[in-house]
């Protein structure tokens, strides 16, 4: 094609150009992607469908965050009890003293190194894990003077369990006072039990 004939074709794919063709009765160049006159807009089954799709995208993407939120808050919550159950084990290593655990299971539960109060686990107190804060649930403790002691940083080993909509985390404490979590649901970034 020569300039002139680039030119020419350049401007009748502009709205002006259409209508200077039609004046001269030359049918416009029909580029691809774009509509005829009579086409105006979407129809109503197109439009139905993109609204389905959305619909069908938009639910299964509240579906997983939900999920994934949810996997966030056990992992927050079983790092917060960790970290509470390393905080009694050196002060249990500072003083050179015994601090056993006491613990309620529940909704409403709670981690202590002493019974909780008559009014229950709802009470602040820097001695106290409340599960609930976390939007978990206490569900095992393996119930066997699980606790530390002062002497040499030494531990009762045993277990508690946490869980939530997204499944379990255990912390577990070795006999040597290791913390560590495990996940007996396979929840990303936490190491399975065995």
């Amino acid at each position: 094609m020569t300039e002139t004939e680039n030119a020419a074709a350049a401007l009748e794919s502009t709205p002006q150009g259409w209508h200077l063709a039609r004046q001269r009765g030359a049918r416009p160049r029909r580029v691809a992607g774009m509509k005829n006159q009579n086409e105006q807009g979407m129809s109503l089954l197109e439009m139905l469908v993109v609204m389905a799709l959305v619909a069908i995208l938009t639910a299964g993407g509240i579906q997983s965050w939900q999920g994934v939120r949810e996997a966030q808050r056990l992992r927050q919550g079983a790092l917060a009890l960790q970290t509470f159950l390393g905080r009694v084990q050196a002060q249990a290593n500072a003083a050179n003293d015994t601090r056993l655990l006491w613990v309620e299971e529940g909704a409403r539960g709670c981690v202590t190194t002493q019974p909780p109060p008559p009014a229950g686990c709802g009470t602040a107190s820097a001695a106290l894990y409340p599960a609930a804060r976390y939007g978990v649930t206490v569900q095992a403790f393996s119930g066997n003077g699980m606790g530390f002691y002062g002497l040499r940083n030494t531990a009762q080993p045993g277990h508690i369990t946490l869980r939530n909509g997204a499944g379990h985390i255990r912390v577990v404490l070795s006999g040597q006072g290791r913390l560590r979590l495990c996940s007996e649901d396979n929840l990303s970034g936490v190491p399975p039990c065995r």
